[in-house]
This record gives structure tokens, C-alpha cells and sequence, in this order.
């Protein structure tokens, strides 16, 4: 059987881009995961361009770009565990960050929406930028704090719970 946190034997991609198993360094969390997402997520909006020339891209997720996205999750999921993992934290915790992210959100945007400033030019009421500054503080502070844990921080030295040190 497999170890817990031992990655399991395949191919390298599957088991880098696709398995939640194990521990990922910071170089690879920036190289091979944040960086190509971004050239993927580029590349899905430029074939939305040239494909359907309706879609405006400003405003609107086209076919291409949204199924991308779609396509995206699990990996995005796997390689965020096992930046967790080599934290020595559990996968779990990205739950609890994104689920803060949205509260963020939702107030943000609920305040802006009852103000009515996202479809006119009504004058922000000054109470309402209460919730709004709340929201956008909570929203961009968690979502700081897990930019920090998993790209700045650097992983348990030699092995954890979740597998060898990526960088042995």
C-alpha cells in the first residue's frame, strides 16, 4: 500500500499537476503552477478573441476562457494541498481561506449593489462604504495571507506528515 503523503507512482504530470499527494517547493508553486496558469488563462482569452468575436473579453468569460476554468479546478486544487502540505498544514485549510474570500466578496459587493453605484452615478452614501471597506479589507487580507503562506514562506525543513522535503 501507499504511505500517507507519499505521492503516488504515475507519470510526472499526472502526478504533479493532478495528484493532491505530497509536497510541492516554492520554485515549482511559482514556475510550474502559478506561471502557467497564467499563460494558460492568456492563451483561453486570446482564442475567445479570435474564435467569438462577440465576446467581449473586459466584461464577459467566453466558451473558451470559462471552460478553462472549469478544466482548471482540480489541478488548481492538488497543487494548492500540497503547498499546504509542505507548510505542513492540511489541504483542508484552503477551504477555510477561500470560504473567508468569498464572505469578503459578497460584502463588498452587496454594499456596492444596495448603494446602487455599480449601474449609476448615485453618490456613494457614506454609511454604505462601511461594509463595502470591510468587505474589500477582508477579502484582499486573506487573500494576502494565503499568497504569503504558500509563495513566500518556505516549506518544513526535511520530512513531514505529507511526504519528503521537495527539496532533497
Amino acid at each position: 500500500g501507499r504511505m500517507p503523503g507519499n505521492q503516488p507512482r504515475g507519470d510526472v504530470v499526472r502526478g504533479f499537476y493532478f495528484s493532491p499527494y505530497g509536497r510541492i517547493c516554492r520554485k515549482d508553486f511559482w514556475l510550474k503552477y502559478v506561471l502557467v496558469f497564467i499563460g494558460v488563462s492568456i492563451a483561453a482569452v486570446l482564442a475567445d478573441m479570435l474564435l467569438f468575436p462577440d465576446v467581449i473579453v473586459a466584461t464577459d468569460t467566453g466558451p473558451v476562457e470559462a471552460a478553462t476554468n472549469l478544466i482548471l479546478i482540480w489541478p488548481q486544487l492538488a497543487l494548492t494541498t500540497k503547498r499546504f502540505h509542505d507548510r505542513g498544514m492540511s489541504g483542508w485549510w484552503q477551504i477555510l481561506f477561500n470560504a473567508v474570500i468569498v464572505v469578503g466578496a459578497v460584502i463588498a459587493i452587496s454594499a456596492s449593489l444596495q448603494n446602487g453605484a455599480v449601474y449609476s452615478e448615485v453618490q456613494f452614501d457614506p454609511e454604505s462604504m462601511v461594509p463595502l471597506l470591510i468587505g474589500v479589507g477582508i477579502f484582499f487580507t486573506v487573500l494576502i495571507a494565503e499568497l504569503v503562506i504558500l509563495g513566500f514562506l518556505p516549506g518544513t525543513k526535511g520530512r513531514n506528515k505529507y511526504g519528503d522535503d521537495p527539496l532533497n
